[in-house]
């Protein structure tokens, strides 16, 4: 395989067709031939742009070699611990507040090249997890506010009415999703302060997040059928 500069390396992503595992075992085989020095940029530049890209599709990969079956021992094998070393990345870097670089370099180090991981089929999988994982890619957050529990249960209590006219709000069927989005925000911007704004959104993401997850449910059941 032809080594690629750092510039040819993200045009790639703007030109790939394949399966998920065969790009993103070409991405790993680019990331090692190239230049000690530029290899957790071209991490960082593959945490960005897989998946996240239209292309034009003008360049097939070449198969893994990696058959399906295989793919799904490593998964079966090793996608606990990627998740389990990629979880405790992601948790020192948002406690220490990391840049995006900072991260990208130790998860580069901590997860693929890992010694966990000792033959190119695992450091494979394991970039090929990481890349589709959705909490990537990463952006610097601050901890944000904690609300202690008895105080949070409180201002629920509080917000009781507010909470079910958002309730009210998802439950409607709006036109247009910025009507319902419009409602929503509105609610969350009357209140007083910053914390019951805060406290508030709390609670719309766990009924965002329920809907979803009773979604899935229901999805799961019919394919069971």
């Amino acid at each position: 395989m032809k080594t690629s500069t750092v510039a040819e390396f993200e045009q790639r992503f703007y030109t790939y067709v394949g399966s998920a595992f065969d790009i993103c075992s070409e991405i790993y085989e680019q990331i090692v031939a190239a230049p000690q020095e530029n290899r957790v940029n071209m991490f960082a530049i593959a945490c960005r742009l897989y998946g996240r890209v239209d292309s034009d599709e003008s360049y097939e990969v070449c198969s893994s070699g990696i058959s399906k079956d295989s793919q799904n021992e490593l998964k079966s094998t090793y996608g606990e611990i990627v998740d389990t070393l990629f979880e405790s990345c992601l948790k020192r870097a948002v406690a220490s507040n990391l840049t995006e670089e900072q991260l990208y370099k130790m998860v580069w180090e901590s997860v693929v090249n890992n010694s966990i991981f000792d033959t190119d089929e695992t450091r494979k999988f394991a970039l090929y997890y990481v890349l589709i994982d959705r909490r990537v890619p990463y952006f610097r957050i601050e901890r944000g506010l904690s609300v202690d529990n008895k105080d949070y249960q409180a201002m629920i209590r509080t917000l009781d009415h507010d909470i079910q006219k958002m309730k009210f709000v998802l439950a409607f069927d709006f036109e247009q999703k910025t009507q319902e989005a419009s409602n929503l925000l509105d609610i969350i911007l009357a209140q007083p302060d910053y914390q019951s704004q805060v406290v508030l959104l709390a609670r719309l993401v766990t009924e965002l997040k329920k809907d979803k997850n009773s979604m899935l449910m229901d999805l799961l059941k019919r394919i069971r059928e």
